[in-house]
């Protein structure tokens, strides 16, 4: 499951106070910072690795203790993941955790962003022991932070969620996930993209259980909020379409599950197969 870089994962823009920082110098780490960003999205990894090595030299010569070496050391360990290079990414996602508690204390936002950014680095490599207790710390600060309505505290919901479910921790892992699309449907309404995401991830659990009844209408509903929100013909429909083709085949509906295929098919580029599989997680 990925978490959106708006929210928790990408870059960490801080707006420093000129009383703490020379003014100067803060609007050089913060230009630097934005160049990050904007390298990454055009996935021009050297570039931004070099604008983060930039931020990181200014961040080190700023009186300390300061949060922007902290970001900038985030920063630079999700250049590194991107690049592939992970020894690097880790490395610089430790000193990321212990500068930013050297700066801002244990329990602060930033620090639980930073926390959910090395967890999701260890879950993507598929380190679901190293993972977990990053996820648990970050999500134990939001909620203490923000309550049990919170954003970032679903996504570290969700991604808890996966570390269960591999576990084979099946009522651990549907737990996890009802609690993160409560707060997504409360947050952001009941026709969210997110919310879709979150849909799909439950209703992949319980198919993986053989709860089909409660999968089902899961998998309809997912793809029903994809639909309204990005039309019927979006590549990234492709997905939802297929998992609830799967869930038609499991319970025998084999004409809607062949029509689902063919409307798959269609949607992808010819080169692209379309191969009866089980359910898989989207990332939105």
């Amino acid at each position: 499951m990925k978490f959106p870089a708006a929210v928790v994962l990408g870059l960490i823009l801080l707006c420093l106070s000129s009383g703490v920082l020379a003014q100067t110098n803060t609007e050089k780490w913060q230009a630097y910072t934005k160049k990050i960003g904007t390298f990454c999205d055009a996935k021009r990894y050297d570039e931004a690795l070099i604008a983060g090595k930039q931020a990181l030299d200014i961040a080190e010569k700023m009186p300390s203790p300061d949060i922007s070496l902290a970001a900038s050391y985030s920063n630079l360990a999700m250049v590194y993941r991107a690049e592939g290079e992970f020894d690097m990414a880790e490395s610089f996602y430790k000193r990321a955790v212990e500068a930013g508690e050297v700066a801002m204390g244990q329990n602060d936002a930033e620090i639980a962003h930073i926390l959910a950014n090395f967890g999701k680095f260890y879950l993507d490599n598929k380190r679901y022991a190293q993972a977990e207790p990053l996820i648990k710390r970050s999500a134990a600060i939001r909620e203490k932070i923000a309550g049990q309505d919170d954003i970032e505290l679903a996504l570290c919901l969700d991604a808890l969620a996966t570390i269960h479910q591999v576990a084979g921790d099946k009522e651990q892992s549907i737990a996890f996930a009802r609690r993160s699309l409560n707060i997504f449907e409360k947050m952001r309404g009941p026709d969210d993209l997110a919310v879709a995401n979150s849909l799909n991830s439950l209703a992949i659990l319980y198919f993986e259980q053989e709860q089909y009844a409660k999968a089902e209408p899961l998998f309809r509903r997912a793809l029903a909020i994809s639909e309204k929100k990005l039309g019927r013909n979006h590549r990234d429909l492709v997905q939802y379409i297929k998992n609830l083709a799967a869930m038609c085949r499991k319970i025998g509906k084999n004409g809607e599950a062949a029509a689902l295929e063919r409307r798959a098919a269609n949607i992808l580029p010819p080169s692209k197969k379309l191969q009866h599989v089980a359910p898989q997680v989207i990332d939105v």
